[in-house]
């Protein structure tokens, strides 16, 4: 006959078993290890409760359902005795367990009815729900009932489901909800959200920067530096940047100084016989146009007593020694016969168009070949125009960059930038001398505090300690790149002397006609 005795099921480590008595579960727990998490529940309920705060309804459980399930006692059986056969004694009572027994642990399950000590207590007996093993040591047990043996007693199981199958009862105070024993999956949680709010508000959490950018004028005051362009890098990519251009630069440096050795052995004859050939012909034209003036007025009237007169008269002589070359072969002739009003016109019909022929006869050959020169050095100089500007204190827009911007009216800008190190970059062109305004700098922003970047005349190019560029860092580069442009202002200087010396034939010769039209 199957027993009507509420069933539980047992897990133990997260692996149930079921169904089964209270006793044999008694059993099984207390085969269990001391580590071992237990959790214990009655078929039919959803409610598992933790062994280590249930024991003692445990007990309550084992000790109702032996209650419940013990059969009544049979009555004694007579039976003939042969003669001479003692009379068997009566098995004697099981004493209850004493109540000092009853708070034992079930760490240590006792063996089965006639095992051998030492035998392993996990091993199948061949029990059953109706034949269960006998109850751990601990387990209450009332006075030995009429069949001599002892019966558990305990009040009704204190489960959510009754023996009968009953729907769920709601739980008793004595019976608390508890809460889920794994909890360290939300403290690991609660910790990582903590620590990752934590870091990025540290590291990522973009912070306002105040910038201002201000430099000094002649009356004392500082101006606004409006319409500066800027570029803020992280320290590594400022070094980086730096590394690539200064690579650049040396590169820029050694070609220009090639090219300029290359170009003074080609350019410096020719610099030479330009700057001869333009003075002799500025003393020239100065010359004829002093023989045309003072013959003219020579001319007009001579009297060998003025003082005047005579001073003309030497200083025509004078003139004439140089301009000669390049008047008619009778000018000497008429200065000596006092035909002084024939050798001014000598100088204005003959002597300008002559001067101009022999300059351009010489010169033009110089002019071509310095003009060739210019042009062949040209691509080399025009690289390093502004190179300083232009590399070194403008960031490309290829280069990643934090943030980039202008400065308004006011020279204010205000970035917003992550707590970290950092370079500004940036430069404008000044009002003075159109000589630009020129800073890297670098700065640091810190979280949760007033960020402020000022930038002054105190931290231009490389005076400040803070500056990306140190102070004679390109000192060769910049030696190397200012030889060939001077090199390029020379010959540019030679060519605009030669057109000065033109136009200066030109405005002798237009001055000499206008005084012979009068």
């Amino acid at each position: 006959m199957e027993s009507k005795a509420t069933k539980y099921h047992l897990e133990i480590n997260g692996i149930s078993e079921g169904p089964m008595s209270a006793k044999l579960m008694a059993w099984k727990i207390a085969a269990a290890q001391k580590d071992d998490i237990i959790l214990f529940r009655a078929e039919g309920s959803g409610v598992w409760h933790p062994l280590e705060t249930h024991r003692e309804m445990l007990q309550q459980l084992v000790a109702a359902e032996g209650s419940s399930e013990e059969p009544a006692p049979a009555p004694p059986k007579l039976k003939l005795k042969k003669r001479g056969e003692a009379t068997a004694a009566s098995t004697p009572a099981t004493p209850a367990i004493p109540p000092e027994t009853q708070a034992a642990s079930f760490e240590t399950p006792p063996p089965p009815p006639g095992a051998p000590d030492g035998a392993d207590l996990n091993a199948n007996f061949g029990y059953t729900d109706d034949n269960p093993p006998p109850p751990p040591p601990g387990v209450p047990m009332a006075p030995a009932g009429a069949n001599g043996e002892g019966i558990y007693t305990a009040p009704p199981p204190l489960l959510s489901q009754n023996p009968n199958g009953a729907p769920p009862l709601a739980p008793t105070p004595s019976a608390p909800q508890l809460p889920p024993v794994q909890t360290m999956p939300l403290l690991v949680i609660a910790l990582v959200v903590t620590v990752s709010i934590v870091s990025y508000i540290i590291f990522f959490m973009q912070q306002d920067v105040a910038g201002s950018a201000k430099l000094s004028n002649s009356t004392g005051g500082t101006r606004e530096v409006s319409g500066m362009k800027y570029t803020v890098l992280t320290k590594r990519a400022a070094e980086a940047w730096k590394a690539a251009t200064l690579v650049k630069l040396t590169e820029l440096g050694n070609k220009a100084k090639a090219e300029a050795t290359t170009a003074d052995s080609r350019a410096k004859p020719l610099l030479e016989k330009a700057r001869e050939a333009t003075e002799k012909y500025q003393a020239h034209s100065r010359a004829l146009l002093l023989v045309g003036i003072n013959g003219k007025i020579l001319g007009i009237s001579f009297n060998a007593s003025s003082s005047t007169d005579v001073k003309l008269l030497r200083t025509l002589e004078a003139a004439l020694e140089i301009a000669e070359p390049h008047l008619k072969a009778a000018a000497r002739d008429d200065l000596d016969k006092g035909r002084y009003n024939s050798l001014g016109l000598n100088a204005k019909i003959y002597g300008f168009p002559n001067l101009t022929s022999a300059y351009e006869a010489e010169i033009g050959e110089l002019e071509t070949k310095l003009q060739a020169e210019l042009t062949r050095i040209q691509p080399v100089v025009e690289e390093t125009i502004g190179y300083s500007t232009d590399r070194m204190y403008t960031v490309p827009a290829s280069t990643p960059a934090v943030t980039r911007g202008t400065t308004d009216a006011l020279g204010l800008f205000d970035p917003k930038i992550a707590p970290g190190e950092y370079y500004i970059i940036g430069n404008v062109a000044r009002d003075i001398d159109a000589q630009a305004a020129e800073w890297a700098v670098a700065f640091e922003v810190k979280p949760l505090t007033e960020n402020s970047l000022p930038l002054n005349d105190l931290n231009l190019r490389s005076l400040a300690p803070t500056s990306l560029w140190k102070a004679g860092e390109t000192l060769k580069i910049d030696q190397d790149i200012a030889t060939i442009r001077k090199q390029a202002v020379e010959i540019e200087k030679a060519l605009k002397q030669i057109q000065e010396t033109r136009k200066n034939i030109e405005r002798n010769k237009a001055e000499l006609d206008r005084l012979w039209l009068r």
